[in-house]
């Protein structure tokens, strides 16, 4: 079927056909397309429609108000084979004036790893390309938001399938730990035959 997808419902065909009319990207050419994912809340697999990031420059430049991008600036930790963060400006032009937009992507928060915790896919290979169309997504989401709509990149999704009950951290991935509290203390007893003060009178 166009949404790959046996279960998908009139509805998920009605909302991607009205997504691909409004964007102008074409399904049959892979500009766009359907990707199911399972919704804990709902109880069942719910359609993602995603693009590449070559579908938001392309929705961006038939404004005809793109004006240009910067190249990503990342932050990096010594020893780490992976960036802390990477940066992107985007341009507009708003009313004759070039105006910026810029995204920030953080590895924390986008990165693709397995069950076991280990990264996977091009996060391996590329982790500075994959970062840096993260934030180039971001950026191009601000400036051209009602371009892009409801579409969302492939890479800024891939972290959907990340195991939740993981915490990744910038060392590795390693289990959450438990926070130990402590009962409140209890108030001291009273000493034997303390005097008891009697209630303050009322006065009218």
């Amino acid at each position: 079927t166009l949404l790959g997808n046996p279960n998908a419902t009139e509805d998920d065909r009605a909302m991607f056909i009205a997504v691909c009319n409004r964007t102008g990207l074409d399904p049959f050419m892979r500009q766009i397309y359907a990707v199911w994912r399972y919704d804990k809340r709902m109880g069942r697999e719910v359609m993602i429609i995603q693009t590449g990031i070559d579908g938001y420059r392309m929705l961006a430049a038939r404004t005809g108000e793109f004006a240009g991008v910067d190249d990503a600036a990342f932050v990096d930790k010594d020893g780490q084979a992976y960036p802390v963060s990477a940066t992107v400006t985007v341009y507009r032009l708003v009313k004759g004036v070039r105006c910026p937009f810029t995204g920030t992507a953080r590895w924390i928060e986008y990165a693709q790893r397995g069950k076991d915790g280990d990264l996977m896919g091009l996060w391996t290979k590329m982790p500075y390309g994959q970062l840096s169309k993260c934030a180039e997504a971001l950026a191009i989401r601000k400036g051209f938001s009602s371009e892009v709509g409801p579409v969302r990149t492939d890479e800024e999704m891939e972290q959907a399938t990340n195991p939740p009950e993981r915490l990744v951290v910038d060392a590795g991935t390693v289990n959450a730990p438990a926070i130990a509290t402590k009962p409140p203390a209890a108030a001291p007893p009273a000493p034997p035959n303390a005097a008891v003060q009697p209630p303050a009178p009322h006065l009218a």
